[in-house]
């Protein structure tokens, strides 16, 4: 993760646990997310803006826990599923596209998000 840093990716937080946010809420919910970018911060040296849902579909999501995820101090949240992200979107509901082994190249990917 640091070797990433160091080559300009920016570091986001995912839970402690890897935890279905879809299941857990409450004061497990919190410290899964707050802890996370506490951890990151400390080893990078850096704060941590973003946060990516672990799993990331619809049902891995709910409200209580996206507020959460604001009053943490995040400034964005990813979900794993796709759509289309504009000048308007929260940034506490935008989408994105898994990546996976699946896709040999980056023009497949792109066709993929295209034609879908």
């Amino acid at each position: 993760v640091r070797s990433l840093r160091d080559r300009g990716f920016e570091i986001g937080s995912h839970t402690v646990n890897h935890v279905d946010l879809g299941q857990v809420s409450g004061e497990q919910a919190e410290a899964e997310i707050v802890l996370s970018g506490e951890r990151l911060r400390q080893e990078l040296g850096t704060d941590v803006h973003l946060f990516s849902y672990p799993y990331g579909q619809p049902h891995h999501i709910t409200e209580a826990n996206r507020e959460l995820v604001r009053r943490a101090g995040y400034r964005c949240c990813l979900s794993a599923h796709g759509g289309s992200v504009s000048p308007r979107t929260d940034p506490f509901t935008i989408r994105r596209e898994p990546i996976s082994v699946w896709y040999t190249s980056a023009y497949q990917f792109g066709f993929e998000v295209l034609f879908r």
